[in-house]
């Protein structure tokens, strides 16, 4: 704490601040002797040479005394005029000591006083700094994790009842529906452009538009009104994206998570409840299940792959709680960079290693998927084998089998270890708006999940995919970029780790 006598020396330098706390506490200067000259009039004298002469005022000193008074009058005005200025005061062989104890004659150590004096300001100052820095650091932090793209949503979103366990929600719908070659989605599909205007759907009538509604899964069309705060903006639509901007300007997606699981001949139940979350169980040929909690705008919460003998393994948990995120207290950075998919050596070798590496405590889904320090805990692979055109988020089959050492090398990987978690990201360079590469971005992260679940067999519910536009471009241009129209991959097992959790 600073002391309250260093308050208003807030802003001083350590040597103007001294002189003038010298000045305040010091005890008032000994009077000078009064001198009465014998040649001025009553009138002109001062009120205690007035009537009584010279006399009055004791023994005449001479002109040197009467100077000495003067120069005395002239340097005492100045002090009071000028106080940040003036020379710092001579101690006198009368002046009390700052304690209130007796004069202790000239051995008073007037430089020791000063010195302490000066050391306490200076203190105070540095605390006063340190204040400043703290405070700068904590709204760098806020603005370092705005820039990561959190979204800020999870934690003040209620739980979900599709997530409870014990029963005691029922489902308000149920659908089913088998998936077919025609109604899933293939990694050569390109991207449908957006809507960015609220058009009549046909329908007349007051209904409503295609703008206004969107394609949630097996739940079927859903207002977009009901997902989204009053003051956001649903500023694009394709349909099976949404793209919203909060009143602070940031953007973020409303999708079907889903949809990378429903691949053809699987069964898909969809159970919806009455807070708008839902529970849905897709049944693959192969007898296993995998069971997604999700929102009601679609976010994923919670996925379970239940085996055909009945064990279960929890992927991702978004219903517990984790402390939030104190970025002044993360791990640095993975150190392992410029790892390409194509070399089998390397990418194994920096797999295993962020596996070994304790983060010393776990993430959500969602923190890891919004904010860019949780993610750069683990290394990012790049997969440069796909060849993106501009404005597209299709694969053609020649680049998919390019992808045969990361597919490989993933499958390995989940079948050691069933609860393997990985993030596919999207980018995009700086060509066209930032809301249509958002969510041009996130169906490219798509595109790569469902190659490598296409060609490769990896499981689909081991993955989650998530674009960022073109907030990470790798060379800084507005133009049109090749490297900056890209895909990554992360293993965020570790910063998951459900296991450890249960």
């Amino acid at each position: 704490m600073t002391s309250p006598i260093l308050k208003p020396l807030a802003g001083l330098t350590a040597t103007t601040a001294l002189v003038s706390l010298f000045a305040a506490t010091a005890p008032p200067m000994a009077s000078a002797q009064v001198v009465c000259p014998d040649d001025l009039p009553d009138a002109l004298q001062r009120p205690e040479c007035r009537d009584g002469g010279a006399d009055a005022a004791g023994p005449d000193t001479g002109g040197d005394a009467e100077a000495e008074a003067d120069a005395e009058v002239e340097a005492e005005a100045d002090r009071n005029e000028a106080p940040e200025t003036a020379p710092e005061p001579e101690p006198k062989p009368d002046m009390p000591q700052p304690n209130g104890e007796a004069e202790a004659g000239p051995a008073t150590d007037a430089g020791s006083l000063a010195e302490a004096l000066e050391d306490e300001v200076k203190e105070g100052l540095d605390e006063a700094a340190q204040e400043v820095e703290d405070a700068a650091g904590a709204v760098e932090g806020a603005v370092e994790e705005a820039a990561g793209g959190d979204d800020g949503r999870e934690d003040d979103r209620p739980p979900a009842a599709a997530a409870s366990d014990d029963g005691s929600a029922e489902p308000a719908e149920t659908t089913r529906t088998t998936v077919t070659e025609e109604t899933a989605r293939s990694s050569d599909e390109d991207f449908a452009q957006p809507d960015t205007r609220a058009e009549d759907d046909g329908g007349g009538g007051g209904g409503l538009s295609n703008f206004e509604k969107f394609a949630l899964g097996a739940a079927g069309l859903v207002a977009l009104d009901q997902l989204i705060d009053k003051d956001e903006e649903v500023v694009s639509n394709t349909g099976d994206r949404v793209v919203v901007r909060r009143d602070d300007g940031q953007l973020y997606i409303l999708k079907d998570d889903d949809v990378l699981l429903r691949r053809p001949g699987s069964e898909v139940e969809t159970e919806t409840f009455n807070d708008g979350s839902s529970r849905t169980t897709v049944t693959r040929p192969n007898g296993v299940q995998v069971v997604t909690i999700s929102a009601a705008d679609g976010t994923v919460l919670r996925r379970t792959k239940v085996m055909p003998d009945g064990s279960r393994v929890v992927l991702f948990d978004d219903t517990r709680t984790v402390e939030p995120v104190d970025l002044g207290t993360l791990p640095p950075p993975s150190r392992d960079t410029d790892i390409r998919a194509g070399d089998e050596a390397s990418l194994r070798a920096a797999l295993e290693r962020a596996g070994n590496r304790d983060i010393g405590r776990r993430f959500t889904l969602s923190q890891v998927r919004n904010i860019a320090q949780v993610r750069e805990l683990m290394p990012e692979i790049n997969i440069d084998a796909i060849n993106f055109e501009t404005g597209s988020a299709a694969i053609r089959p020649e680049e998919a089998e390019d992808l045969y050492t990361l597919g490989e090398a993933m499958r390995r990987f989940i079948d050691e270890n069933p609860d393997e978690l990985f993030l596919i990201e999207g980018h995009t360079d700086a060509v066209g708006s930032n809301v249509t590469n958002l969510a041009l971005s996130d169906r490219r992260a798509e595109s790569v999940a469902l190659a490598l679940a296409e060609y490769f067999d990896v499981p689909p519910e081991n993955m989650v995919v998530q674009g960022y536009g073109e907030r990470f471009l790798l060379v800084p241009t507005d133009g049109p970029e090749r490297v900056n129209r890209r895909a990554t991959v992360r293993r965020i097992t570790p910063l998951i780790d459900v296991a450890s959790a249960r």
